[in-house]
C-alpha cells in the first residue's frame, strides 16, 4: 500500500446508463484529473474515466516525486558533468 493512497481512496459507482460532457478524460492518474480540473475550470463539462480507482497506478505509488522541466535540468547537468555524469 501506498503511503500517500492510505486512507484517501474514494469509491465511485459505475456509470449507469447514457452520460454526455464536453470533454470525456481517460485516465485519473495526475495527469488525467489534471487536465479535468483545468478545462471544468475553463467552463467545460468533464467526465473522467478510470477503469480503477483514481490515482490507484503509477500517480498513486510514486511517492509524490512530480517533476517539472526535467529535460532542462538533463541539458544543465550534462553541460556541468558531461552526458555520462548526467
Amino acid at each position: 500500500m501506498s503511503l500517500w493512497l492510505d486512507g484517501a481512496s474514494r469509491s465511485y459507482p459505475p456509470l449507469a446508463g447514457d452520460e454526455s460532457a464536453d470533454v470525456a478524460v481517460v485516465g485519473a492518474g495526475i495527469a488525467g484529473i489534471a487536465t479535468a480540473y483545468f478545462l471544468a475550470a475553463a467552463s467545460a463539462s468533464v467526465i473522467v474515466l478510470e477503469a480503477r480507482g483514481v490515482a490507484e497506478a503509477a500517480s498513486g505509488r510514486n511517492a509524490g516525486f512530480l517533476l517539472a522541466g526535467v529535460a532542462e535540468n538533463f541539458v544543465a547537468a550534462a553541460h556541468r558533468y558531461g552526458e555520462q555524469g548526467a
